[in-house]
Order: C-alpha cells, then sequence, then structure tokens
C-alpha cells in the first residue's frame, strides 16, 4: 500500500465530499481537511494515532460520530468540552465555520 508510513496530511481547498480511502494511514498524527464541502464525520475509525484534525470551514452540521471515538484535550471551536475515547490519540480538533448544531 502507497503511503503508510505518512505522518501528516494536508487536502485542504479540494472540494472532497467525503472522507475516505485513508484506511491504509495508520500512522497518520496530521490530517488537514479544510475548506471541503464535508457534510459528515466518518472513515476516521482506522486513525489510532491521529493527533490533529482539522475540518474547518466545510458544511458539518453534526460531531457525531466523532464524540464517540476519539479522546480529545484541546478543542477549538467555542466551548465544547472534553470528548471521550480510549484507544485514540487525538488531542487537537478545529471545526469552526461548519453548520454544527448537533454534538
Amino acid at each position: 500500500q502507497p503511503f503508510t508510513k505518512l505522518l501528516e496530511l494536508t487536502l485542504s481547498n479540494n472540494a472532497i465530499e467525503r472522507i475516505e480511502g485513508l484506511q491504509p494511514l495508520v500512522r497518520l498524527k496530521l490530517l488537514n481537511l479544510s475548506c471541503n464541502r464535508i457534510r459528515k464525520i466518518e472513515g476516521l475509525s482506522t486513525l489510532h494515532k491521529l493527533e490533529k484534525l482539522v475540518l474547518s470551514s466545510n458544511k458539518i452540521e453534526s460531531l457525531y460520530p466523532i464524540t464517540q471515538v476519539f479522546a480529545m484535550t484541546e478543542i477549538e471551536a467555542d466551548s465544547f468540552a472534553q470528548l471521550g475515547g480510549e484507544d485514540y490519540s487525538l488531542r487537537y480538533l478545529d471545526i469552526k465555520d461548519n453548520k454544527i448544531n448537533d454534538l
């Protein structure tokens, strides 16, 4: 599989509508998908080493299922509280400039 040792991936400003095809990138620590057309947070369950996730300026309306998957210590998005999950390393989530109406 290509890119399996990749640690950082930036795909901002690409008109991406779905998060998919990232399953082989199990070493990924930073994923930047800002300024796309993403509506749903999905396709991240295999990214156990992910520490920083940037989803700003998309069309996301809900944080589910991310609230069920990742353990976070810092969240840059208004006043969201710490989220649960033990098997993940996510420390930073940027979801500003979305359409979130459901936690």
